[in-house]
Order: structure tokens, then C-alpha cells, then sequence
């Protein structure tokens, strides 16, 4: 690309309207490096909502994490892409980690956010951000009241979990029917409520319900949502040593993010190479999000490497 900086800069921002694939996403990734373009926020935010559209959201991460000073603009559009995708939680440690460096946030970064809140059925944390929002004066903007209307709606829907948990509990017919308990154990884990999954399935186990390996794949999720690390690595003991269940590709990668999430990356690596079956992609991309987060490069690099040899 020939021309001045402001040319090669506009250019670029046009390829990212027309990129739809991995390979022109990491085409214009070259470009933009070599014409020193990430350097520009601009060029960098609409980047990483590429990559957030394009569900590449281990590359976003490694963007971000290599990106010296980033300001608000970047914060909020890590924000904005990780609360439309799960799992939610990792909009709201944008935001912790954005507060630590004393960045404030604007009007922008509090729709995703309350967004986020609704989807795990975090209420205080919720309302703990709505409170925020009256204080500064932002509650006027439509994103934020839409934002606050879903959390509303959020809160009836614990009192339908607790309802419908107590239900199953009483229940005969569902103390013999493993296939409800899981579905609500799995329910509870990518909605933020990790450890009331544990708790049932431990209730579960208390009916004599016999576990399958859906039963596992759900607790585990659970156990790495809610950064219950022992419990994790006990029921996944316990899978063989107790239920007579091997685990499979899904039970590995639940404890591959359970460790990853924690940082305790170097044990989740050593997980994958010690693994019965060959690792797939999304094995790998939770290795490479989580030494993004916890600024491990040297494991980020292998990562990446076998993530690119594995494909999308």
C-alpha cells in the first residue's frame, strides 16, 4: 500500500467492512502492523469487532493484551464483544481490569455491562451498575434504559430458578430422569449461577441419581464459571474413580478453562499434553485466552501456533 498514512489508514478500514474469513482477518492484521497502523485506536477498535463478528474472539484478547495504554474506546469494545458471546463473565474483568487503571467509563460502557449482568443473572452487580448510571447522569440513553428493562426481567427469572429447582428436588418422577437434572445444571452454569449448579448436582447425587457424562460436562461448567478450582479437579477425579465414567473431549476442555480461568495455565497445558484424544481448536483457544488474561506469552505462542495448524 503506497500513499500517506491517513490514505493506507482509510484503506484498511474498508478491507475490515468486506473481511468475513480468518485468512483476510489475519491478512489485514499483517497490514496494519506493517504499516504501523496499531498504533491508531481507531484502526484497533474496528479490529477487534471484526474479529468479535467473526467469533475470533481468542484473537481479539491477543490484540488487546499486546496493545500498550489502551484507552476507553478499546475497553469498551473488549466490553461490547464479550457480552455477546459467552461466557459473560469476561465483559465484567474488562471492566475490573479498566477501573484498576483509572479509566472512566462513558455512556458506551454501561449497556453492554448491565447486558452482561442480565445474561448471568448477576442482580447485584446489576443494580449495582444502575445506581451508577443515575449517579453520572447516564440513564437517559435508550442502550442503557433497554439494558436496565432486561435486567428487570432478570430478576424474575431467579425467582423461576428457585422455584423450579425446589420442584425438582420434591419431584418422584425426576429423581428418576438424569436428563432433567442436567438440563438445569447446565442452564445454571453459563448463567452465572455456578455454584447452585454444583449444589445440585450434589442434591442430585443424594437421590440416587445415577450421573451420565452430560451430568459431568454441565458440573464442570459450573465448577469453571464460578472458579470452584478443587471442586473441579474432584469431580473430575471422580468421574473414574467413583461413576466408572471416561472423560471425553468436552470434559477436558470444561477443566482446560476451569485452570485457565484460575491462572493456573502451565497445569492446564500440561492437562492437554497429557490428554488420551488430540485436542481440537476450542481446547486450545481457551489455553490462549486464558494466557492472554494472565500474561503468559511464552505458552500464548505455542497456542496460537497449534490453534492456526488446527484451523478455524
Amino acid at each position: 500500500m503506497n500513499g500517506s498514512w491517513w490514505e493506507v489508514e482509510h484503506r484498511i478500514l474498508h478491507l475490515h467492512h468486506g473481511c468475513k474469513t480468518r485468512t483476510q482477518l489475519t491478512q489485514i492484521h499483517a497490514h496494519f502492523l506493517r504499516h504501523h497502523l496499531h498504533q491508531s485506536n481507531q484502526i484497533l477498535c474496528h479490529f477487534i469487532s471484526i474479529c468479535f463478528s467473526l467469533h475470533r474472539i481468542s484473537y481479539a484478547n491477543l490484540i488487546f493484551h499486546q496493545t500498550h495504554n489502551p484507552n476507553i474506546f478499546l475497553f469498551n469494545s473488549m466490553i461490547k464483544g464479550h457480552s455477546l458471546s459467552k461466557p459473560f463473565q469476561n465483559s465484567l474483568q474488562f471492566f475490573t481490569i479498566m477501573k484498576s487503571r483509572g479509566i472512566w467509563p462513558n455512556e458506551f460502557t454501561f449497556a453492554p455491562l448491565i447486558k452482561s449482568c442480565s445474561n448471568l443473572l448477576d442482580l447485584k452487580m446489576g443494580q449495582g451498575l444502575h445506581k451508577k448510571v443515575i449517579s453520572v447522569g447516564f440513564e437517559s440513553f435508550s442502550s442503557i434504559r433497554i439494558g436496565i428493562v432486561e435486567l428487570k426481567m432478570s430478576e424474575r427469572s431467579v425467582v423461576s430458578w428457585n422455584v423450579m429447582i425446589s420442584s425438582l428436588a420434591r419431584s418422584g418422577h425426576a429423581r428418576k430422569n438424569v436428563v432433567s437434572w442436567n438440563a438445569i445444571i447446565s442452564d445454571l452454569a453459563f448463567n452465572g449461577k455456578g455454584e447452585l449448579g454444583v449444589d445440585l448436582f450434589e442434591e442430585m447425587l443424594s437421590k440416587d441419581v445415577k450421573p451420565n457424562d452430560a451430568t459431568f460436562v454441565g458440573v464442570l461448567a459450573c465448577c469453571a464459571h464460578a472458579g470452584l478450582v478443587q471442586q473441579g479437579l474432584d469431580l473430575f477425579a471422580s468421574m473414574t474413580t467413583k461413576h466408572q465414567i471416561e472423560p471425553k473431549l468436552e470434559h477436558y476442555g470444561s477443566m482446560v478453562d476451569l485452570l485457565g480461568r484460575s491462572g493456573c495455565v502451565k497445569g492446564a497445558h500440561d492437562l492437554i499434553r497429557t490428554m488420551p484424544m488430540h485436542p481440537n481448536a476450542t481446547i486450545w483457544g481457551a489455553l490462549l485466552s486464558a494466557c492472554c488474561t494472565h500474561d503468559n506469552m511464552e505458552l500464548a505462542e505455542s497456542a496460537v501456533n497449534e490453534h492456526i495448524d488446527l484451523g478455524p
